[in-house]
């Protein structure tokens, strides 16, 4: 009997008529793995079952089209999550093109992440964020787990390569009069958009995936039905002006609030708006941030702001939540004063 880990999965592995079997036992426990292992074996022994003929490696694109194919499927009600499947799957294509995926190493895969990190953005023309590296590093993982699952490959070569450090705590949030100026600057629809994620602390995503069904201006919020928790999926009350911009979006008459907009065509727009208002330079998703920001400045509790962020775990908003340095100054003056009528 021979059984070896990888990762977390125990495999088993012996000869069988001059046949090398190697094969996933799908078990994480290594005694329920010697049983199956023994099981497989005992069905081998009496012909039960026979030995599957090893499938063909396929090439890095057909690999690459067949796994498309099925993260469609997978990512219907999600089309932006799959668009950028898309364009991390177009940049590996780019590098790997027809190799073999077995040809594939961890110096191969290192040598990728090193050819990506000299390139610039074809739109911003400025050198590309660890996170969109990490993240095409991340489908590349993807991949190869999905060839292993299908036993067409026993080894994930991008499984050992590591990905770039991230901070990944923000302190940038943006005054009010940052927020008038960067929202004058803005075009449509990102103007609504920039709102939206201001007054209900969206995420992006959440703001593109918004449908006419989850707007319920009668009874004031909007329902957002996605997320990868339970805590994502909720309900989020109506400022005047969310009201407002979900009033006239709703009087376009398409399913979509925002259709045919993705992430990386409102990241396009948002630094050309930056730019424009001339504030300091900010991602989008930093309207998310001083969201959570003024809330925590206007005395909103951390239970309270994680239930509208959509986050179940509290530590979680100390990444989002950085009261200024005037707030924290007003802080130390009212215990003062406090302290002054109490002697």
């Amino acid at each position: 009997m021979a059984l070896y880990r990888r990762g977390k999965t125990w495999w088993m592995n012996f000869w069988f008529d001059g046949i090398h079997v190697q094969k996933s036992t799908k078990c994480k426990n290594k005694r329920d793995a010697e049983t199956i292992e023994r099981a497989y074996q005992t069905q081998l022994a009496k012909g039960e079952v026979g030995i599957e003929p090893k499938r063909e490696v396929p090439t890095f694109k057909q690999a690459v089209k067949d796994f498309l194919a099925f993260l469609k499927v997978e990512h219907t009600n999600k089309p932006n999550t799959f668009r950028r499947y898309e364009n991390d799957a177009n940049v590996l294509l780019r590098f790997f093109g027809d190799v073999q995926m077995n040809k594939i190493t961890v110096d191969t895969v290192e040598k990728f992440k090193i050819w990506r990190s000299n390139q610039k953005g074809e739109k911003t023309k400025r050198k590309l964020e660890p996170a969109t590296i990490n993240h095409e590093i991340y489908f590349l993982k993807m991949l190869f787990k999905r060839l292993i699952e299908s036993d067409i490959l026993v080894k994930n070569p991008a499984s050992k390569v590591k990905c770039f450090a991230v901070e990944n705590e923000m302190t940038r949030t943006l005054s009010l009069d940052e927020q008038r100026l960067y929202l004058l600057a803005c075009s449509q629809p990102l103007q609504d958009i920039a709102v939206l994620m201001i007054e209900t602390g969206m995420r992006p995503s959440e703001v593109l995936n918004l449908r006419c069904q989850d707007i319920h201006l009668k009874n004031g919020f909007l329902q957002v039905r996605e997320g990868k928790t339970k805590s994502a999926r909720r309900k989020i009350p109506l400022s005047q002006q969310a009201y407002k911009v979900l009033d006239f979006r709703l009087s376009k008459e398409t399913d979509l609030l925002f259709p045919n907009q993705t992430i990386n065509m409102l990241s396009h727009y948002h630094q050309k708006a930056v730019k424009r208002s001339g504030i300091a330079a900010c991602r989008l998703y930093d309207l998310r941030h001083t969201f959570a920001t003024l809330h925590i400045e206007n005395g909103t509790d951390v239970v309270t702001l994680a239930a509208l962020l959509g986050h179940k775990d509290l530590k979680t908003i100390m990444r989002y939540a950085h009261p200024s340095e005037q707030h924290k100054q007003d802080a130390i003056q009212r215990m003062e004063k406090r302290w002054a009528k109490a002697g």
